[in-house]
């Protein structure tokens, strides 16, 4: 699912940061495809998984302060949303270690899964749910 100017806020932080995931997206899909993984491509998964893991960090703290600092009437509700994900985050980090050490065909299972889940995201939260917090954004951050 590759980045479209349909996608943007408008805030350019946020959109930096969304572009981004969309990026790494793109990289779990590229290695959800293969069928067999090499150390260097499981190191590199591994940096991808750190990735999701400190950019949802670093992300949801960004978007809830602008929402709070404008005062946005869906934040606990956009607070939850964030929250869900981040358990899923934490759930396939704690099960990352055990699959990479697994067989190619357990690596790619918990691709696919991992993909699934970002590109739903991304239809569900980042098109749907982040752009409704839109308006409510009164400068450019």
């Amino acid at each position: 699912m590759p980045w479209q100017e349909s996608y943007e806020t408008g805030i350019t932080s946020v959109d930096l940061q969304h572009r981004r995931l969309f990026d790494r997206i793109e990289r779990v899909h590229t290695f959800a495809q293969k069928k067999e993984y090499s150390e260097k491509e499981r190191e590199e998964i591994r940096d991808i998984m750190a990735d999701l893991e400190n950019y949802v960090a670093a992300h949801f703290t960004l978007e809830e302060r602008l929402m709070q600092d404008n005062n946005y009437p869906q934040l606990e509700e956009h607070i939850r949303e964030h929250e869900k994900f981040t358990e899923k985050i934490n759930s396939l980090m704690s099960s990352l270690e055990g699959t990479l050490a697994g067989e190619d065909a357990k690596i790619n299972e918990f691709l696919q899964d991992l993909s699934h889940f970002l590109e739903n995201w991304l239809k569900g939260h980042i098109l749907v749910k982040d752009f409704a917090y839109v308006p409510y954004i009164k400068s450019e951050h």
